[in-house]
């Protein structure tokens, strides 16, 4: 929602990889693999795991995401 609205969303027949490769966004194939397991997966991921996830996201919004003030 909040690249949607600055702009930068992702389109419905991209995959997030390919949206991630669009924009430029530098993300790694850690990244890749938690978001898999979880939207396709069967299972849930441990706080641990889930961290450096969030986190990655946390930088793509402050970096990607900012409003111009």
């Amino acid at each position: 929602r909040e690249a949607a609205a600055a702009g930068k969303g992702r389109q419905d027949f991209e995959t997030v990889k390919e949206w991630t490769a669009r924009m430029a966004w530098p993300v790694s194939d850690n990244f890749f693999q938690t978001y898999d397991f979880v939207r396709y997966g069967e299972g849930s991921i441990s706080e641990k795991e889930a961290t450096p996830f969030i986190n990655e996201i946390q930088k793509l919004k402050e970096n990607f995401l900012k409003k111009d003030v």
